[in-house]
């Protein structure tokens, strides 16, 4: 019996509770016995509950046995039910005709009498086993006579007369049987019995739910309203589903939750304690992947499945606000900045996107005036300005001014204005002014008293400044002449850092400091004098470039980057040039796109065979013939033939060498016709030569692919076969430098203007 409820009692309570129970079922056999159906038990009067363990309690010391005085009047109470109990026995014994000896039986309830009474007289000897053993063998035996003499008694004497009979012709009607299945159209089939079937074809997951949990309503007339017919088990063997699911769609039915029955939460449920635990774990490490958020709540005592933590992380938002965060920023646990990649992407789009609109002469849609105020609200966030105050600090600019322009008078109001921004709104911070040294023409040093001033202008970044003169400059003791004499020595002269410094008496690191510095405010002066000017056809070259920074350790000041450069064919004109730290199809749009914001429209641009400009000149500008150079296509290609045959093709591979002076006399033809017809036969020759030697398709490949972008150069004069000029330009600058003397702060706004002037004037 330990497997049933029974289990948790002792075994002797077990068997008290046997024993009650199968006298309590001894009247129902009388009854149909006697022919009477049965058709409802009587109501329970009271529960049997179990509030503790029993268990046995030995006593320090033994009892006392009780007055004889007491032992009369319990005898006196037990006389009778054990009489009846005889007298019930003998008349069982005499009805089933057993034999004079076994009469003897019935005085089993006399003897378990005398037991009891005997417990009563001598205490200690109801605690012995053996009388324990007694009393409990005692009852089993009455028990089992009991039942016995019953039953033969029902088997001999009652059964041919057809009480049973009946009593089973009045039970309930057999259960209808049920199947399910799903038809090939996806519609799910109930079958009740042999009558009704109930067909329905869900048209999401909701009414899925919807149906399965309306076959849940089903119940037989027979059974209690609790009990449907059509059990959790059968619906989901039936229909591909879990038992777990249907029931938490009942309870979510019951409790009136439709946003958690239409979603497609699937696993154990998880409880909203510790739902809120994930999340505010989550939330404090937004850059922590589903795994390092698993481990870490295990970390806690919280055990939950990937599955389950992903759909915590999609109810709570938490990882829509991550992948926002990841697409846009850099998300460590050190950092959390902008990526330039997603804002550049952010910037092309929007700039594609507005340029659209003002062709077609429309205002921005409502979406595009969202994402530019987002970008508005991201660039405040980060401190960038609005874009209209001065971002480059320009403490000598109108002295440039003066010196260019010759003969020119400044005009003093009297009001002193922030160097920075501009600002009136300044206020003097000591009245004790400072001493500021500086060399005159003839190299004497001299002193000029000089005061500082506060700058109350919110959106000036610097706050302070001092009031120097006209031609003195912060932080050094020269003069602003000596500062242009050492831009003009070294750009114009085409002289070196080294030869600079010593003819001005200055150190070379100084000469290279000033020089820089002229670098990203020239090109408003170029474009002031008119020598901004394009024929309409650009060549474009990258380099690669070594450039010197000051985070390194010594002997380790210098990092590789990328220089583009613009250039007109024809002029021989630099238009811009620009340092990148990667090469890509961003990096050759953003460099089109500020060749374009200095005004340059180019009719045909020349590259090389590089392909980050094939989709780059397309977007930025539309209308240009793209034409990569023949010369770098050709040189290309008999690199590749050397990579198939070999380096000494040309004296051992009779058939390289025929396919090299075909691919060269396709380019040498005079007219479209004759260079179209010599590249048709080269690509007839494919399959044998690639038969032969599988290496050699990448050459067919690579002359497939840029065959448009190399013929349009045939019969246009204004279009250059290749992209030499360029070449020619960058090398003077290339020679002499090797591009290791870049400085690098016009490398911060990938601008080197001081090169672009220089090539200009």
């Amino acid at each position: 019996m330990h497997h049933t409820i029974l289990a948790p009692y002792s075994r002797r309570r077990q068997a008290q509770v046997a024993r009650i129970l199968a006298l309590a079922l001894f009247p129902l056999l009388l009854g149909l016995g006697a022919g009477h159906v049965v058709v409802s038990l009587p109501a329970a009067s009271s529960t049997i509950t179990r509030t503790g363990t029993v268990r046995w309690v030995r006593w320090r010391r033994w009892p006392r046995p009780p007055r004889a005085a007491w032992v009369w009047p319990i005898a006196r109470q037990l006389l009778r039910p054990v009489l009846v109990q005889a007298g019930l026995l003998a008349v069982l014994l005499a009805a089933s005709g057993a034999a004079p000896p076994l009469f003897l039986l019935a005085s089993l309830p006399l003897l378990r009498a005398l037991l009891s009474l005997s417990v009563l007289v001598w205490p200690r000897w109801g605690q012995h086993p053996r009388c324990r053993w007694l009393v409990s063998a005692s009852a089993d035996l009455q028990l089992a006579l009991l039942l016995s003499l019953s039953v033969g008694l029902l088997r001999d004497h009652l059964l041919p007369s057809g009480a049973l009979a009946a009593a089973v012709a009045v039970a309930r009607p057999p259960k209808p049987s049920a199947t399910g299945r799903i038809l090939d159209d996806g519609t799910y089939e109930v079958t009740i019995g042999d009558l009704i079937a109930i067909r329905h074809k869900p048209v999401d997951a909701f009414d899925r739910r919807m149906f399965l949990l309306g076959l849940r309503d089903i119940h037989l007339l027979h059974r209690p309203s609790q009990w449907p017919f059509l059990c959790q088990v059968w619906l989901a063997d039936w229909f591909g589903t879990l038992q777990e699911l249907l029931s938490r769609w009942e309870d979510y039915r019951e409790a009136g939750d439709w946003n958690s029955l239409m979603s497609r939460q699937h696993g154990p449920l998880v409880p909203r304690a510790q739902q809120h635990l994930l999340i505010q774990l989550w939330a404090r490490h937004l850059w922590w992947s589903v795994a390092e958020v698993q481990a870490a709540a295990a970390a806690e005592g919280l055990t939950l499945s990937a599955h389950a933590i992903t759909q915590i992380g999609q109810d709570s938002g938490l990882l829509v606000a991550r992948r926002v965060l990841r697409e846009r920023f850099q998300l460590s646990i050190e950092t959390l900045h902008p990526k330039d990649d997603w804002l550049v992407t952010q910037l092309f789009g929007l700039i594609d996107q507005l340029q659209a609109r003002l062709a077609c002469g429309e205002r921005p849609a409502p979406e595009e005036r969202s994402r530019l105020a987002d970008l508005l609200a991201l660039r405040t966030e980060l401190g960038l300005g609005s874009g209209q105050e001065l971002e480059t600090p320009l403490p000598w600019g109108y002295h440039l001014q003066h010196i260019l322009c010759g003969n020119w008078e400044a005009v003093d109001d009297g009001t002193i204005r922030c160097p920075h921004c501009g600002s009136s709104q300044v206020r003097r911070k000591s009245r004790t002014p400072r001493a500021k040294r500086y060399l005159d023409a003839a190299g004497q040093q001299q002193t000029v008293d000089v005061f500082r001033y506060y700058c109350q202008n919110a959106a000036c970044a610097h706050g302070s400044f001092t009031n120097l003169p006209p031609d003195l400059l912060p932080s050094s003791p020269w003069r602003t002449e000596v500062h242009l004499q050492a831009l003009q020595a070294y750009e114009v002269g085409h002289s070196s850092y080294r030869r600079v410094a010593a003819g001005l008496g200055i150190s070379t690191a100084t000469a290279y400091r000033w020089v820089s510095q002229f670098g990203g405010q020239l090109l408003p002066v170029a474009a002031l004098f008119g020598v901004v000017r394009s024929s309409g056809v650009v060549g474009v070259d990258e380099k690669w470039v070594k450039v010197p920074t000051n985070d390194k350790p010594a002997g380790k000041q210098h990092h590789w980057m990328y220089v583009s450069v613009a250039v007109d064919v024809y002029t021989y004109d630099l238009l811009h040039v620009a340092i990148f730290p990667v090469r890509g199809t961003d990096a050759a749009r953003a460099f089109l796109l500020a060749l374009r914001a200095k005004g340059y429209q180019p009719q045909v641009i020349v590259t090389d065979l590089c392909t980050d400009y094939d989709r780059a000149i397309p977007a930025v500008f539309p209308r240009a013939i793209h034409h990569q150079c023949i010369f770098h296509a050709l040189q290309a290609w008999h690199k590749q033939l050397r990579d198939a045959y070999g380096t000494h093709y040309r004296t051992q591979r009779p058939d390289a060498v025929k396919l090299q002076r075909q691919l060269d006399g396709i380019f040498q033809a005079k007219t479209k016709r004759t260079a179209q017809r010599r590249y048709d036969k080269v690509l007839a020759l494919r399959e044998a030569y690639v038969a032969a030697t599988p290496e050699v398709e990448a050459l067919f490949s690579s002359l497939e692919r840029h065959w448009p972008k190399l013929v349009n150069a045939i019969e246009r004069d204004r279009i250059p076969k290749t992209n030499n000029t360029a070449e020619l330009v960058t090398a003077p600058k290339r020679k002499r430098l090797g591009f290791k003397g870049m400085p690098p702060h016009p490398l911060s706004s990938f601008e080197n203007g001081g090169w672009c002037v220089a090539y200009r004037v």
